[in-house]
């Protein structure tokens, strides 16, 4: 089973994380049973170790888990979520969305 060190004893699985919603120096990780754990690491230094497991930056401040992924609508401008929520896809990662949908599928 694949686990993620956040902080120094807390360990996640990617399957439990639905989303990371950088701020600056913070990221609030989003997990799928509706709680929220805020920790000061940047949403880059996650990122290198969501990515390989299933996990799509979509602008400079939110990152999904494409587990989660409902639906993309307007030429890959914006996704929504399986709990309904809406991202925006910032304009240089619309391409790359769209790829790696297209693989997965």
């Amino acid at each position: 089973m694949i686990r993620i060190k956040l902080l120094r004893k807390k360990v996640v699985t990617p399957q439990e994380v639905l989303m990371l919603k950088g701020d600056t120096n913070y990221t609030e990780i989003h997990f799928t049973d509706g709680k929220v754990l805020l920790i000061a690491k940047t949403l880059k230094k996650l990122e290198l170790d969501f990515n390989p497991h299933g996990f799509f930056r979509l602008n400079k401040t939110n990152m999904i888990n494409l587990k989660f992924l409902s639906h993309t609508f307007d030429d890959f401008s914006y996704v929504i979520m399986k709990n309904k929520l809406e991202f925006n896809v910032s304009r240089r990662r619309r391409e790359n969305l769209k790829k790696v949908i297209s693989l997965s599928s």
